[in-house]
């Protein structure tokens, strides 16, 4: 018989989040039981949930029951239970990022959608860890690692981070091909292209290439109706980065 989630008992979440909890755990009542997946899609989804409400140690573990049940029309409802240890709710201290990293501090204080005395949502630190990885793919460093390291005052309930990043090796621009269009938008890409074969890679000038308003008025046209798409392949041995580029109609 087919098998269902089936009623979903949270325990541990506070006064002020419990609704919150049991609105977000009902959406997942009466999808197909899976005897890994669905437990682990509950944990994925309250803790998601907790770490952008800045409870960032929140621990949530969920587990289905045996008191199993079968409805009228023969549907075996398995019923699951939450247990949520949420932890202190953290406030941002401070980002500190390391003196030799390719993005100043200035620059990033002042590009962050997180401020100090803020909730620490995961979501708007992980594009602050974003954004510094970009930095570094436009210098070339496409194997760059960004790392973050927390420090938990409990007490106070901060958290400050000290970032630091291994670069890696430089990487060049390899070959370009452009796909799916007509060889005289082919002619127009390939002209338009910011980066000559050999030079240092620059992500973000792929990115930019859309950006033609009061520049090139043909481009502006052609990104009127269509966006960008892009892939990367890296040849490590090289060094060197081929881009398959291709345009997508806009709705």
């Amino acid at each position: 018989p087919p098998i269902h989630v089936g009623e979903i008992q949270v325990e541990g979440a506070s006064p002020e989040l419990a609704p919150k909890t049991r609105t977000l755990t009902s959406k997942s009542i009466g999808s197909t039981f899976s005897s890994s997946g669905s437990t682990s899609q509950l944990e994925a989804d309250l803790g998601n949930f907790y770490h952008e409400q800045g409870y960032l140690e929140a621990i949530v573990h969920a587990a289905a029951q045996p008191a199993f049940t079968t409805d009228r029309e023969g549907v075996v409802q398995v019923p699951v239970r939450v247990s949520v240890e949420e932890g202190p709710q953290y406030r941002l201290g401070r980002v500190q990022l390391a003196p030799a990293m390719v993005i100043s501090q200035e620059v990033f204080d002042k590009q962050s959608d997180l401020h100090s005395g803020e909730i620490a949502s995961l979501e708007k630190l992980r594009g602050s860890w974003l954004f510094v990885l970009r930095q570094y793919h436009n210098q070339g460093y496409m194997k760059a690692v960004v790392h973050a390291t927390p420090a938990y005052d409990r007490t106070s309930r901060i958290v400050s981070y000290a970032v630091t990043a291994d670069a890696g090796a430089v990487y060049t621009m390899g070959k370009l091909k452009v796909s799916n269009v007509s060889d005289e938008v082919r002619s127009l890409l390939t002209s338009a292209w910011p980066m000559p074969q050999g030079s240092t890679f620059n992500e973000g000038a792929i990115r930019s290439m859309t950006a033609t308003k009061d520049v090139n008025p043909v481009l502006e046209r052609l990104f009127l109706h269509n966006g960008l798409r892009y892939g990367l392949v890296l040849h490590d041995d090289a060094r060197t980065v081929d881009v398959d580029v291709s345009l997508e109609r806009s709705h």
